[in-house]
């Protein structure tokens, strides 16, 4: 007689079979959580580079409206000012669009935007600066003696049409030695850029601090004023591309008092610290006209020493450098475009030219 007996799952599957099951389900769980780990991180990633992507794009045309902005109010101040004063209601909007290369900040669009108009006929053009006065501009830097030597007599051996070598210069021998070899161009600089090419001049010594974004420079812990030259010895002061230029539109690129900063009155002969400040000081309340104006401030020692490089007035000052800095979070993307504009008011169809337009990241 047939009849049904107990079946004991124990008898087919062992006690160690089971267990390695076991074993196998959490190995397979784990794997599962490590690859939806990954892959969520993975997605994290994705996201954050999305919206990094989304910053940059949003800083940059952010930078681009604030290039047209600044173009458009850097013109209605140059025809307010070619027909009458300011009056105390268009000052306020002269000071937010200053024009003696300081910062001006403002919202738009959601970010940050900061601008610094600089006109290019307050710096040294470096193609027609006397050797003395590139030779102090350098020095002013915070560069030793031996390097201030080699940048300067580099740079005068590269303008020159000859090859014959000043006693720290470079030439085409020198160039031509290097692992990537080329030839001096003996000829006047098209850009301040250039200068990279000269011996001695590095990233660092050509652009100084510029790669900062503006809150960065803005926000000194020193208190100095901007454009003021720190005390310490041995450190770089500041880039050369601030100082030179190959757009001063002045005859024989002589420098506009009204607009040069203060490592260029400081590079002129016979100016202390204190004098250039006082003289940027001054400005701020009154352009200097003639130079009567630096005698009434007891000065007239610089323009005796400096006449045949000084330039006084307005009128002739037509070049302008533009840096705009945009950014929504101060610990986010910052974009910078520098263009150079040639400003021409008589020129109703084209009243503003841009000589040269650069993008970067910073």
């Amino acid at each position: 007689m047939s009849g049904y007996r107990d079946i004991n799952i124990k008898d087919h599957f062992p006690q160690s079979a089971s267990g390695f099951a076991l074993v196998l389900i959490l190995w397979v769980v784990a794997l599962l959580s490590i690859l939806v780990l990954q892959f969520a991180g993975d997605m994290r990633l994705e996201a954050r580079v999305c919206k990094n992507h989304l910053d940059d794009t949003r800083a940059y045309y952010l930078a681009r409206a604030g290039c047209e902005l600044s173009l458009a109010k850097l013109l209605s101040r140059l025809r307010f000012e070619s027909q009458q004063h300011p009056t105390e209601e268009t000052q306020a909007t002269f000071d937010m669009w200053d024009i003696q290369g300081n910062w001006n900040t403002f919202e738009l669009g959601g970010g940050t935007v900061a601008v610094k108009i600089v006109p290019e006929s307050g710096k040294i053009d470096v193609n027609y600066a006397p050797p003395e006065l590139l030779r102090q501009a350098v020095r002013n830097s915070g560069l030793d003696e031996d390097t201030v030597n080699i940048i300067t007599d580099s740079i005068l051996d590269w303008k020159d049409s000859g090859n014959l070598r000043r006693a720290s210069g470079a030439n085409d021998d020198y160039y031509l030695s290097l692992p990537q070899p080329y030839r001096a161009k003996h000829a006047l600089l098209d850009s301040v850029e250039e200068l990279i090419l000269v011996r001695g001049v590095t990233e660092e010594i050509l652009f100084g601090s510029e790669g900062n974004c503006a809150w960065n420079e803005m926000a000194g812990p020193d208190g100095k004023a901007q454009g003021a030259l720190p005390r310490e010895q041995g450190k770089l002061r500041y880039g050369l591309a601030q100082v030179f230029t190959v757009y001063n539109s002045r005859s024989r690129g002589q420098i506009n008092i009204n607009y040069a900063p203060l490592p260029v009155l400081m590079s002129l002969e016979g100016v202390t610290p204190d004098q250039a400040q006082r003289i940027v000081d001054q400005r701020k309340i009154r352009d200097f006209k003639t130079p009567g104006d630096l005698s009434s401030l007891g000065m007239q020692h610089i323009y005796d020493r400096n006449q045949r490089i000084l330039a006084f007035g307005k009128g002739a000052d037509n070049v302008f450098t533009i840096d705009v800095h945009a950014w929504y979070d101060k610990k986010g993307v910052c974009r910078k475009i520098r263009l150079v504009a040639n400003v021409n008011l008589t020129d109703k169809k084209k009243p503003a030219i841009v000589l040269k337009w650069t993008d970067f990241v910073g």
